[in-house]
């Protein structure tokens, strides 16, 4: 069909648990970042791609091939394990295309878990070039808001303290615009954006969705 050859890590511990974390990373954030990731959750199932264009996978990336091979993705997983629920996990720039799948495919995802999420990139971007008239060049803008309140499934949002790069009032405008949803909140003190998955404090709230959702 003209698809490219994307390739990732599919992580399966012996006695896993029936759920599938399917990890959706930050910008030109390296996969095997998920090895590291599985290593918090031994009994848990870890998938993830490199994005088009990012390490083995081909093709270009744009927000609407991403978003495609997302949707792709989770179709497949459901066909070739339909018994398993899916957990969708995402970082940063992956944080949304989480939410357009949640909301695209409520009859696949489980649940949601964001890492220093944002509400679009376009806002973020305004606040970091306020001289550049960032919205109307910013081709891929990856508005997370646009989809939040078709979100029905629960959400945990998890941000870092001293994130400068996304602050917190991002993830505060898409929490707020998570209408259907359980959302639950967690600020990691000494976390800032590049750190959020070194601190086990992240890793609690991680757990603790898990437990409750799965």
């Amino acid at each position: 069909q003209g698809y490219p050859t994307l390739r990732g890590w599919h992580i399966r511990p012996d006695n896993a648990k029936d759920v599938i974390l399917v990890y959706f990373g930050g910008n030109a954030e390296h996969i095997d970042s998920v090895i590291f990731l599985s290593s918090n959750l031994p009994e848990y199932e870890f998938l993830s791609l490199h994005y088009r264009g990012y390490g083995l996978s081909e093709g270009e990336p744009s927000e609407l091939a991403l978003l495609d091979d997302a949707s792709r993705l989770l179709k497949k997983l459901h066909t070739d394990y339909p018994n398993k629920k899916i957990v969708l996990f995402g970082r940063s720039l992956g944080s949304g295309i989480a939410i357009k799948m949640a909301a695209k495919h409520p009859d696949i995802v489980n649940s949601v878990v964001l890492t220093t999420p944002y509400d679009s990139i376009e806002n973020v971007a305004a606040r970091h070039y306020k001289w550049v008239p960032v919205r109307s060049l910013l081709r891929h803008k990856f508005n997370s808001l646009q989809d939040a309140g078709n979100v029905k499934q629960p959400v945990t949002i998890i941000v870092g303290a001293l994130d400068t790069y996304i602050p917190q009032e991002h993830a505060m405008h898409l929490r707020n615009a998570l209408t259907k949803s359980d959302v639950q909140w967690c600020v990691v003190d000494p976390a800032d954006h590049r750190n959020i998955h070194d601190w086990n404090q992240t890793w609690v709230c991680v757990k603790d969705h898990l437990t409750k959702h799965t």
